[in-house]
């Protein structure tokens, strides 16, 4: 994020989620990535989803959810999606 010029820290909203977190938490995949502690929603103070989304996906590393408030990032398959 450094060499893009971004300084402000990355802000984790969710990590790993328990059954009863992911089963409360609106909108969230049954089979969510969360739960095996291998997705993280996050926002960076100042920088729009669709900026962070792009520069995620710029990893090669798995999904990439683009959504008003936050950017899901996870380990499956590289994809991107707006949520």
């Amino acid at each position: 994020m450094r060499s893009c010029g971004i300084r402000q820290p990355l802000r984790i909203n969710s990590g790993y989620r328990t059954l009863d977190t992911n089963a409360n938490t609106e909108g969230a995949a049954v089979h969510s990535r969360h739960l095996s502690g291998q997705a993280v929603d996050f926002t960076v103070a100042g920088i729009p989803s669709p900026v962070l989304a792009k520069l995620a996906l710029k990893f090669n590393g798995g999904g990439v959810g683009v959504y008003p408030t936050f950017v899901h990032v996870d380990t499956g398959p590289v994809r991107m999606w707006r949520g």
